[in-house]
């Protein structure tokens, strides 16, 4: 992983204090109290000032520091930079762009963890894949810039509450699919409405077919005009599920598939 670390923390972005570097960087955590041996640990200040915590990250084994305001007394590795949120958006550009497997990006108002996890176990995924359920603005560049072309998939969460999140993060994801899981009455006080929530979240979808990919989503989807318009670059999930191979059915906000493993000896 070291030629990983090299071509993703590159002099453009940023450089590292005395030259000391890690060997690897397992993920990215912006919260000491989650964070894992072998993470970079992201020193935030929008909220509090995240270097504060740069020695409870070293305790708790990070192999590594995103930082603007470097602490040379600390024993751990600092990549120094003007603004960490910052500095994780272009790396997550520059591991993006140098994936060369197929990138499956799931976004709605629910689901979204558990058609992750589904994913993964299919597809045999263990890094490129959204970390537990952080997928907005400063979940995703965290993802992305783990991503590499050991594995041939990797899957991402897409999360939004604002109107014009999605248009940053489509660019950011640039999808080859794009799955939506269905519309309901979730963060109503950022988007106003839920026919304004489908037409935010189904540009994730547009992003997919831009890239010659395709969408996936629900047929309750489609008393959305924003997902009828697309219609015809996407796949749309009957209830019954028969086109898909498998029972699904909607109750209420949520969505349920029975899925049958047959294993041959």
């Amino acid at each position: 992983m070291k030629e990983h670390v090299d071509s993703i923390f590159i002099p453009s972005i940023g450089h590292w204090l005395d030259g000391k570097k890690p060997e690897q960087v397992a993920r990215f955590c912006t919260d000491t109290r989650s964070l894992c041996s072998g993470d970079c640990y992201v020193a935030l200040t929008d909220l509090r000032d995240g270097h504060i915590f740069l020695g409870d990250a070293r305790t708790r084994g990070a192999s590594c520091a995103i930082v603007s305001c470097p602490k040379p007394a600390i024993d751990l590795p600092q990549f120094v930079c003007d603004d960490p949120n910052v500095a994780m958006v272009e790396m997550a550009k520059l591991a993006r762009s140098m994936f060369e497997g197929t990138v499956i990006a799931i976004t709605g108002s629910f689901g979204k963890t558990t058609t992750k996890d589904i994913l993964k176990l299919l597809l045999g995924i263990e890094r490129n894949v959204t970390l537990e359920n952080k997928n907005g603005q400063r979940g995703v560049p965290m993802t992305l810039a783990t991503v590499t072309n050991g594995e041939s998939f990797a899957i991402v969460e897409v999360g939004i509450d604002a109107i014009s999140t999605m248009d940053r993060l489509v660019e950011l994801v640039m999808p080859h699919i794009a799955i939506l899981t269905g519309i309901g009455k979730i963060h109503m006080a950022g988007m106003g409405s839920e026919s304004t929530i489908a037409r935010e979240k189904s540009k994730l979808l547009h992003g997919a077919i831009k890239n010659n990919g395709h969408g996936i989503f629900p047929e309750e989807c489609l008393r959305f005009s924003a997902c009828r318009k697309i219609q015809g670059h996407c796949r749309v999930v009957k209830e019954n599920g028969e086109d898909m191979g498998y029972p699904m059915a909607m109750k209420g906000d949520q969505y349920y598939v029975t899925v049958v493993f047959e294993k041959k000896i």
